[in-house]
Order: structure tokens, then C-alpha cells, then sequence
């Protein structure tokens, strides 16, 4: 079993308990969950089969900003995977 796997049921609850008590003061809560990624550490042996390529930190932070901006101001409560279809 994956590591990510193993923990998803703790970020699911974790991440609907956050989005409750952030409502009451009118804030969201949304958690996103990265997969490997092209850094300096890790430089492409793997891909997901799906993406057919490594992700980029920019992938996972395009996905933060999305959430952070305006346009992202309707969701809470959510563990966005941003894994190329690894998940």
C-alpha cells in the first residue's frame, strides 16, 4: 500500500472537520495532495501512466492558487489530488 494511500482516510476527515469550523468564520479549507515531482532531489524515473510525464512543483502551485484566488472561492472541505491521474 502507498503511503498516500494509508493516510487519504485521515486527510478526508482531517480536511471536512478544518472546512467546518473555518465556515463559521466564513473562510474555506481545502488540502491538496502532490505526487513526485521534477525537483533537484527527483529528475524523472518515474511517470504516471495517465500524465505521461513527471509533474512539476508548478503543477501542485497552480492548483494552490487556483484554490487561494477568487475563482476557487466555492470550494471547501475538498483533498484536491494534483498527481496526474496517479490517483
Amino acid at each position: 500500500m502507498a503511503r498516500r494511500d494509508a493516510a487519504q482516510p485521515t486527510a478526508d476527515g482531517t480536511e471536512a472537520a478544518t472546512a467546518r469550523s473555518s465556515a463559521e468564520e466564513g473562510q474555506t479549507a481545502a488540502t491538496v495532495l502532490g505526487e513526485r515531482s521534477e525537483t533537484s532531489r527527483y529528475t524523472g524515473a518515474w511517470a504516471p501512466p495517465r500524465s505521461r510525464r513527471v509533474g512539476r512543483p508548478q503543477d501542485v502551485a497552480d492548483a494552490v492558487s487556483f484554490l487561494a484566488g477568487p475563482r476557487g472561492s466555492w470550494i471547501t472541505g475538498q483533498v484536491i489530488h494534483s498527481t496526474g491521474g496517479q490517483h
